[in-house]
């Protein structure tokens, strides 16, 4: 038999069984199918199916894969004398290759053997990261050749993500995870390029922050929503310097301050300058939170920003997780009492101002405040604070603290009264917090004041500092500064569990400011019934919110002041009647209040500001805020209509 026959016969065979032919297609569903139509290097090793076209083009293909180093530099020859992008962007894309395997090899270096050869490996992984990201700017932004790229190829995004992560690997240093945003030399597979640094949209020196990390390099948890913006650049965390500050770092800014902002490289030059010294290349440092585009030629180019790792970094190690009960049983101090701004003042941008409720802190408002930041429309109108208190306190003494809170940050960020967005707040308060947020909006005459005592306020006999106190806490004017408040699970009649020995058990171990020990001694001389039944102390905020407490129920009875709208958040869980409903510690009778512009049920537990229902519910109301309208979900009402039916979700 000869040996064509012995082939045909083997082939004809084959294709009798069924055998796959060479080529053809498998059924593998769309998942896997989408797979191989999208690879590249970004999500695995395998290189797009453009850049394979382009070293097929140039007989490069075998060479990437055995001498990735050589064919770069050939296929940079070739860029040299072609003007075809899509050379570019293969370019790009072996050179973050290149990066990637030299990173992995140090990683297995430094943990598997000797540490010295780290710092050679690192800084050739840098070269060929630093040589993706100006191929990939290139190939974006660069003349004389074909048309840009349009944003509908998918080589686009794909060149975005080049640069930035390429850019991220160059900027990082030797030792450690900072990064470097110096100016300095920059080495390239082919040369190297001088790299000047300028700060045209960061509001701070180079020595009050001279410490980021890149954001990329964080895995965020504990939060369900990373907010970011895609663009170019690389996003970034900005660590201040407090000892740089020194006398000018200001008393409103929290110890855990932390600044997302974007590096941003501009290159100037051609792909041929790379080997040579005619590329030019300015590292750019923009604030996320005021710059959200730059100009390239004649196109605007969004920023990459992250919004959220920065708040979570912030959060990982932050005092105020311990303050949340230090700050309930202690009249110390741990975090001072005030109103603090996790970013730094925008003049024309309004205010919103967070209330934690009783033996919480501003954590608890992280989930509501990091989705409220990443909508684009409220970014632009709102600036977030929030106010920091001790929860075991007098709830009226808390009050006070927070209305003087607001009118001391008005007056230090804006002293000559020139921003009117200051004048246009909003507060949001949860729980107990919510109480103290209606005391910025009420009107009470000498009406706490006839609790005590029907004595007149001028005629008692006590020193100038008590009265002075009892002044400010008793006698309640509105906040000036003041337009919208919102209550969420905040209990206008009382918490349920609450009882005489919840109370009485508050007012043995709950210790309080010194101040307000002085004047328990003075206001038990007034022969008050409630001071008796309190053992000669002030009341603890627990006792303030018994449901027969003569404070709480006077506030209860206090109408909102004309001028301000209000908005209720009830919780209520389980799915029975919302009327009886209950959120595990307010009831919903107790939460109701009349004369809301609002009222919205969730059907969640007491804490619910992470629900995204509650979150959804005060974008609505922070958007009719902004907007400058009456309207509520249900219609239009002026200040002072009736309360609108609920809105109930389930």
């Amino acid at each position: 038999m000869s040996i064509l026959f012995r082939i045909l016969f083997l082939t004809g065979l084959g294709l009798l069984a069924g055998c796959a032919t060479p080529i053809g297609v498998n059924h593998v569903g769309m998942k896997r199918a989408y797979e191989q139509i999208t690879a590249n290097t970004l999500t695995g090793p395998e290189l797009s199916a453009d850049t394979k076209l382009v070293l097929a083009r140039y007989d490069l293909a075998r060479l990437q894969r055995y001498a990735p180093d050589v064919a770069i530099a050939k296929l940079h020859a070739v860029a040299c004398q072609e003007t075809r992008r899509d050379v570019l962007f293969a370019l790009a894309e072996i050179s973050y290759a290149a990066s990637v395997s030299y990173a992995e090899v140090t990683w297995a270096t430094v943990h598997g053997q000797a540490n010295q050869v780290t710092a050679p490996g690192q800084r050739v992984a840098r070269a060929y990261g630093f040589a993706s990201a100006v191929y990939a700017y290139l190939y974006l932004f660069g003349e004389g050749m074909e048309a840009p790229p349009d944003p509908f190829d998918r080589r686009f995004r794909l060149a975005c993500d080049f640069y930035n992560r390429g850019l991220a690997s160059a900027l990082k240093e030797e030792a450690g995870d900072n990064v470097d945003l110096q100016a300095r030399t920059l080495r390239l597979p082919m040369g190297s390029v001088r790299v000047e640094s300028t700060r045209p949209g960061f509001p701070w020196t180079a020595a009050q922050f001279h410490e980021f990390v890149a954001a990329d390099e964080y895995f965020v948890r504990g939060l369900d929503q990373r907010s970011r913006e895609p663009g170019l650049g690389v996003p970034l965390i900005a660590i201040p310097d407090r000892a740089a500050f020194g006398a000018q770092w200001p008393r409103y800014y929290p110890t855990g301050l932390k600044v997302p902002a974007t590096a941003f490289l501009r290159v100037k030059g051609t792909v041929c300058d790379m080997a040579g010294n005619g590329l030019q290349a300015t590292l750019e440092l923009y604030s996320a939170y005021t710059v959200h585009e730059v100009e390239v030629g004649n196109r605007r180019v969004p920023l990459e920003t992250d919004l959220t790792a920065p708040l979570a970094y912030s959060l990982q190690k932050s005092i105020m997780w311990s303050a949340a009960i230090a700050q309930l049983l202690s009249g110390q101090q741990l975090i001072p009492t005030g109103v603090y701004l996790p970013q730094p003042y925008e003049p024309g941008k309004i205010p919103v101002v967070f209330v934690h409720g009783t033996a919480s802190s501003p954590v608890g408002w992280a989930p509501m405040f990091n989705t409220l930041q990443a909508d684009p429309a409220l970014r632009a109108r709102y600036q977030l604070w929030y106010f920091i208190y001790n929860t075991g306190n007098p709830i009226a003494y808390s009050g006070a603290l927070l209305r003087e809170g607001l009118a001391a940050i008005i007056r230090e960020i804006d002293p000559a009264g020139q921003d009117p967005a200051l004048q246009n707040m909003v507060v949001i308060g949860h729980s107990q917090g919510g109480l103290l947020t209606k005391l910025t909006a009420v009107r009470s005459g000498d009406q706490f004041w006839q609790n005590i005592t029907t004595k007149p306020f001028a005629e008692v006999t006590m020193p100038a500092s008590e009265r002075d106190l009892l002044r400010r806490a008793l006698f309640v004017e509105p906040s000036p500064s003041v337009r919208r408040v919102i209550f969420i699970s905040t209990p206008h009649g009382g918490a349920r569990q609450i009882n005489n020995l919840v109370q009485n058990l508050s007012q043995r171990l709950f210790t309080m400011p010194q101040q307000l020990t002085g004047l328990a001694m003075s206001l038990a001389k007034l022969d008050n019934p409630l001071m008796k039944r309190l053992h000669g102390k002030v009341p603890t905020s627990i006792a303030n919110m018994k449901a027969d407490n003569p404070f709480l129920m006077t506030l209860r009875s206090l109408p909102v002041n004309d001028g301000i709208r209000s908005h209720s958040i009830i919780a209520v869980k389980g799915r029975g009647p919302v009327e009886t409903g209950f959120d595990g510690i307010v009831a919903y009778q107790s939460a109701h209040l009349d004369g809301v512009q609002s009222e919205f049920v969730v059907r969640d537990g007491h804490s619910c500001q992470a629900n995204p229902l509650t979150i959804e519910e005060v974008r609505r109301i922070l958007l009719e805020h902004a907007a400058g309208s009456g309207r509520t979900a249900t219609g239009v009402n002026p200040p002072s209509a009736p309360i609108v039916p609920s809105i109930e979700v389930d």
